[in-house]
């Protein structure tokens, strides 16, 4: 039973550090563009953070002074 469970195990672990294998060097690959993607999208949702952290705080100042 052990002995089963031990090699199903290993055979997992091997398959685990394949697929990983096989993601990194992936991701390797496509890290370039995913990277300016990624750089792209940070930029763009911190505009539309401080967008919306703005907003907010016109809406509470309107409604302190009304």
């Amino acid at each position: 039973m052990l002995v089963t469970y031990l090699h199903c195990f290993h055979q997992r672990t091997k398959c685990c550090l394949s697929l990983l294998s096989l993601s990194s060097i992936i991701i390797s690959y496509t890290n370039y563009k995913v990277t300016n993607f990624i750089i792209l999208i940070s930029l763009v949702e911190v505009h539309v953070f401080f967008k919306l952290i703005q907003n907010s705080f016109k809406g509470v100042y309107f409604h302190i002074n009304q």
